[in-house]
């Protein structure tokens, strides 16, 4: 879990060190994950040096650790770029639900592909 707030913060260009990373590990491992605005400051201080880089951490703080109620209809970004990826590699050849049409020699509207007719 702080490893992936941790690729977020240096996605949102807050250089973390090894070192910071070490200690926001031992900084919720101390405080825990109870008291969300205790962990706020906790990790803040421990990982946001600049100006730029305390309003960026709050900002990628408050939507990691969004309060579960908080998170009704927003949808899950990992299941939207999986369903995105289903829906691009669902083409030609496929059927609804992503699985191989048989090629028995027939067109969509049951005529044969050489233009003759299919017998009943």
């Amino acid at each position: 879990m702080i490893a992936d707030f941790l690729r977020i913060l240096r996605a949102a260009d807050i250089q973390v060190s090894p070192a910071e990373a070490i200690d926001a590990a031992a900084v919720i491992d101390e405080i825990g994950m109870g008291d969300r605005t205790l962990l706020k400051h906790a990790l803040g201080h421990s990982l946001a040096k600049t100006e730029f880089e305390k309003q960026a951490f709050d900002a990628c703080f408050e939507t990691y650790f969004m309060p579960p109620d908080m998170k009704i209809g927003i949808p899950d970004a990992a299941n939207h770029e999986t369903s995105e990826a289903g829906d691009a590699e669902q083409g030609e050849g496929q059927d609804a639900d992503g699985e191989a049409e048989a090629d028995n020699g027939e067109g969509r509207d049951g005529e044969r592909q050489d233009g003759e007719a299919q017998d009943g």
